[in-house]
C-alpha cells in the first residue's frame, strides 16, 4: 500500500509559521510597537469618514401646509434643508440673505402673477437654483416626482 501525505500542499506549514511569527512579535517590545503602528494605519484607512456633500437649501413658497410637508418629506431624508416662506415678501427676504445657498425653489402656481414675479426674482438672486412650479391641481406623488427630477 502506498503511503499518501495528509496534505498535498505546504499551506498548513506556512499558516502555522505565520501564527508563530505574529505570536513572537506580540511578545517583544519592538514587535508590539510594530503591530500597534500597523493597527493604527489600518484603522485610520478603514474608518475615515467620507466627505459629506453639502446639499443646497430648498425654498418652498406656498401657504399650503400640505405642500410644505410633502416637499419636506421628499427632500429632508436626502440631506436637504427646507426653508419655508408663506408670502412673496418672506421669500424675497430669504432669497436676498441666503440666495447663494438655495439650490431649489418650489413655487405654488395658484398665485399666478406672484409666481412669475418670484420666479424672475429667484433667477436673479439665486441663478444656480432650479425652479419647480407646482401645478394648480397636484397630489403627493406629483410633488415628489417634480422634486426628484431636480435634486
Amino acid at each position: 500500500m502506498k503511503n499518501t501525505p495528509l496534505f498535498d500542499s505546504g499551506w498548513p506549514v506556512v499558516l502555522v509559521l505565520g501564527f508563530l511569527v505574529f505570536f513572537i512579535l506580540g511578545l517583544t517590545p519592538e514587535g508590539r510597537a510594530l503591530t500597534d503602528r500597523a493597527e493604527k494605519a489600518f484603522s485610520a484607512s478603514t474608518t475615515a469618514a467620507p466627505a459629506a456633500l453639502a446639499c443646497p437649501d430648498v425654498l418652498v413658497v406656498t401657504a399650503d401646509t400640505e405642500d410644505r410637508s410633502r416637499v419636506a418629506a421628499t427632500v429632508e431624508p436626502r440631506g436637504y434643508k427646507v426653508l419655508f416662506a408663506a408670502t412673496v415678501a418672506a421669500a424675497q427676504r430669504i432669497l436676498q440673505t441666503d440666495g447663494g445657498k438655495i439650490g431649489v425653489v418650489v413655487l405654488d402656481a395658484r398665485a399666478n402673477q406672484q409666481t412669475e414675479r418670484l420666479a424672475n426674482l429667484a433667477s436673479a438672486l439665486a441663478p444656480s437654483a432650479k425652479l419647480v412650479k407646482l401645478p394648480a391641481k397636484h397630489g403627493a406623488t406629483e410633488v415628489a416626482a417634480l422634486l426628484l427630477n431636480v435634486i
